[in-house]
């Protein structure tokens, strides 16, 4: 098959490894190809410090505690990148709403728990999101050790609440 001589797009993963969009002729292939591009759009929340009330222990549930979330949207937001408009792409400060209305509706047990239902909750109320990432730190988990934080990650795709 005939490719062009120059990549349409190159990035650098975390990893090192340089990878390489090239144009493919074959036209089934090449939408694929437009879509795997498109989502890989990201919208970053980090270091979304919340007071919850989450843990196993009852005096976690009573006096709460300090949480820290990391947030990573896959979406495609190339509408907004060319138009300039908000509603083109998904709004952070919405999310952040979200996040905050989601993590103290509830009191959980497990912080496996909460980052469920924090990227259910952003999959649902924000079509345009294809994939979510939420990395749910606890710092101040009483555990006689000394540690930065404990965490757990979930990745969670539109199509995995089907």
């Amino acid at each position: 098959e005939e490719q062009a001589k120059e990549p349409l797009y190159c990035f650098t993963s975390e990893d090192g490894i340089e990878h390489c969009v090239w144009k493919i002729t074959d036209e089934e292939n090449n939408q694929k190809l437009q879509m795997a591009f498109q989502l890989m759009d990201k919208i970053y929340i980090n270091g979304l410090t919340l007071k919850g009330h989450h843990g196993v222990l009852d005096f976690e549930k009573e006096q709460g505690q300090n949480f820290i979330l990391d947030i990573t949207a896959t979406l495609d937001f190339s509408g907004a990148r060319l138009s300039d408009d908000l509603n083109d792409t998904v709004s952070y400060a919405d999310m952040i709403e979200t996040i905050k209305n989601v993590f103290l509706s509830e009191k959980n047990d497990l912080i496996e728990r909460v980052a469920e239902r924090v990227a259910v909750a952003l999959l649902e109320n924000y079509k345009k999101i294809e994939s979510i990432t939420v990395l749910l730190k606890k710092p101040d988990a009483p555990i006689e050790a000394e540690f930065e934080f404990v965490a757990v990650e979930i990745t969670k795709t539109r199509e995995s609440l089907k």
